[in-house]
């Protein structure tokens, strides 16, 4: 989609939303429109990919041709995005050029910074492994017993598969696994 056409398809598009008060709205709303990034439910992606965007748009919020939204509704809880300012003096604006960029990079590719997405993902496999592996953790066990297992099941060919990521949530563990991995390492609370 070029910018013109996606300019006039969003341009007012918050006026279409069921159920949508827009408190505090910019001078000549009419001129925005409103995208949104991350909500409640989002996966690692969806928040790294809205990280990567933060930092994109920070100097439109700076010079007020965006502003940072926080929604919230009862029955879905919060979405995060930004109100954008589409046309200034009848022509595109800088903010809006910014968002058709952004939404052309991941019609591209869907990943925004593969280093910030990889960190998530990991940080995610290793709160996993944790939650899976404290009720069986033996007093005593070293601090890295996390990473320690982690790395025992990335290494084993039958539990490997274990901590990559499959659903965007970071690699998920079974009990057998974790158990597993802690008796290899001598810190399972027999």
């Amino acid at each position: 989609m070029d910018i013109i056409e996606r300019a006039k398809k969003l341009v007012g598009n918050w006026k279409k939303f069921g159920s949508f008060a827009w408190h505090e709205q910019p001078e000549n709303p009419e001129n925005w429109c409103i995208v949104y990034t991350v909500n409640r439910d989002s996966d690692l992606l969806t928040e790294s990919n809205a990280r990567a965007i933060d930092e994109i748009m920070k100097p439109f919020v700076d010079d007020e041709t965006a502003r940072a939204e926080d929604h919230n509704h009862w029955a879905y809880g919060w979405i995060r995005g930004y109100s954008i300012m589409v046309y200034k003096d009848g022509e595109i604006a800088e903010a809006f050029k910014a968002w058709h960029g952004i939404q052309e990079r991941l019609d591209n590719y869907p990943v925004m910074n593969e280093d910030d997405w990889s960190r998530r993902e990991f940080e995610a496999t290793l709160e996993n492994v944790e939650q899976v592996g404290k009720r069986f953790l033996k007093d005593g066990a070293p601090d890295t017993w996390v990473s320690d297992v982690e790395r025992m099941l990335s290494e084993s060919e039958e539990y490997h598969n274990e901590v990559e990521s499959r659903d965007g949530g970071g690699g998920y563990t079974s009990d057998e696994s974790v158990q597993w991995a802690m008796k290899e390492l001598g810190i399972f609370d027999e």
